[in-house]
């Protein structure tokens, strides 16, 4: 009976700590800057960082990563991130959003819109229904070796991790004929 009334307490508050810590859910929608018509098959990637203080500094560290691509009319959709908080110096962050599709820029890098202003937050973008992202098409091989620079090295996410992405990374650097064995 006394484990019982210890576990209790645990049994009624995860339920509600589940169910109440968490982000998002996300949507959007990518389309081409110039056109207006949707970008098909964008990887959308959503990166967590959690912090913690460690021998008398702040310590961020990768935490988990989601992804997901965009359909044929450009939409995307992340489901709630659930975040059951450790306490005593640790915090997770809200996620890092980057969209990348071969051949164009990628966000939050090189998009036409929604341009930043001091205090625009993506994730809260990204909460809002009919957030539209418009990525540039760029031709130009050295728009898009930059691209793929700043994108490539998305986080600190294990090899595997994000599997959608690292795909299109390599069909980029296929298409810029860039052998990955000779840069190993």
């Amino acid at each position: 009976m006394k484990k019982l009334l210890v576990i209790l307490p645990f049994l009624i508050v995860l339920p509600i700590l589940y169910a109440f810590c968490g982000f998002g859910p996300w949507k959007g929608r990518v389309v081409d800057a110039e056109t207006k018509k949707p970008i098909e098959g964008a990887v959308v990637v959503a990166v967590f960082d959690k912090g913690s203080i460690g021998l008398g500094e702040y310590v961020e560290q990768f935490h988990d990563a989601i992804e997901t691509v965009t359909d044929k009319d450009g939409y995307w959709e992340m489901p709630r991130y659930h975040v059951i908080p450790v306490p005593f110096f640790r915090e997770f962050r809200s996620p890092a959003f980057t969209i990348f599709k071969p051949g164009y820029g990628s966000y939050p890098h090189d998009q036409v819109s929604p341009r930043y202003s001091p205090g625009f937050s993506a994730r809260d973008f990204f909460l809002k229904d009919g957030a539209v992202v418009e990525l540039p098409r760029w031709t130009d091989y050295k728009k898009r070796l930059d691209t793929l620079h700043t994108t490539e090295n998305l986080s600190n996410a294990p090899p595997g991790r994000l599997p959608m992405f690292e795909e299109l990374i390599a069909n980029e650097n296929k298409n810029l004929g860039i052998n990955t064995e000779d840069l190993r």
